[in-house]
């Protein structure tokens, strides 16, 4: 359902515009925008398609928050955040403050409803593993990825006490394959080091190791703890 008012007047004044215009991707840069919104139920056919300036793409989007209700509504505040994703294959406008801080309130209200009453590790259907699988099948990290994971493991803050006791609990019983357990074991020997090789010098008895694990064991809260004795 749209709504009859004056944002949607001038959000087809934008389109009608551009469409009387002969636009060519060669000439100038465009972006090419459904008419309808495919998540309204608009198609990929030419008569519903229109080549907009960047500026006049971020405003359409903006303008169709303004005039849908319900689910369509927040489907094209979905669609308006996502101008707030850089690429660097698109010469998007990224969010000014003032609309970061009008979509980002409606986004927030919205999820924090969706989420009422939904199990945090809820655990996921077959269908859901099988696609979430397929998607990441092949898919490698970078090695700018991977420094980057690395550089945040080791400002990652230690685990409280509380946090080791209920990983422990949850891990009673559990049985790991036996592939996990060649991982398991190549990581230790050195094969795979990925948090074995991590420095750490604790800041309660200033002692100096490797490996997150041996800390977070040892060190850490239980040195703290000793101190506060």
């Amino acid at each position: 359902m749209l709504l009859e008012n004056k944002y949607k007047k001038i959000y087809y004044q934008i389109i009608n515009n551009a469409l009387s215009e002969s636009r060519n991707k060669k000439d100038f840069y465009y972006e090419r925008h459904h008419i309808l919104p495919k998540s309204m139920g608009g198609s990929d056919d030419k008569s519903n398609l229109v080549l907009l300036t960047a500026r006049e793409h971020y405003v359409c989007h903006k303008l169709l928050t303004k005039f849908t209700v319900g689910d369509d509504k927040r489907k094209m505040f979905c669609a308006f955040w996502a101008f707030n994703r850089k690429s660097k294959n698109q010469q998007r406008f990224a969010l000014n403050s003032r609309d970061y801080e009008y979509a980002r309130i409606f986004i927030s209200k919205i999820f924090s409803q969706e989420r009422k009453g939904v199990a945090v590790g809820k655990e996921l259907t077959p269908e859901h593993k099988k696609k979430l699988s397929t998607a990441l099948k092949g898919k490698k990290k970078s090695e700018e990825t991977k420094n980057r994971m690395k550089e945040s493991w080791k400002l990652r803050p230690p685990r409280s006490q509380k946090h080791c006791m209920a990983l422990s609990e949850a891990n009673k019983g559990r049985v790991h394959t036996k592939a996990t357990r060649e991982k398991m074991s190549s990581s230790k020997k050195g094969i795979n080091p990925v948090h074995t090789q991590i420095s750490w010098e604790c800041p309660y008895c200033g002692k100096v190791g490797v490996g997150i694990s041996n800390y977070n064991r040892w060190h850490n809260n239980n040195c703290k703890d000793k101190q506060n004795a």
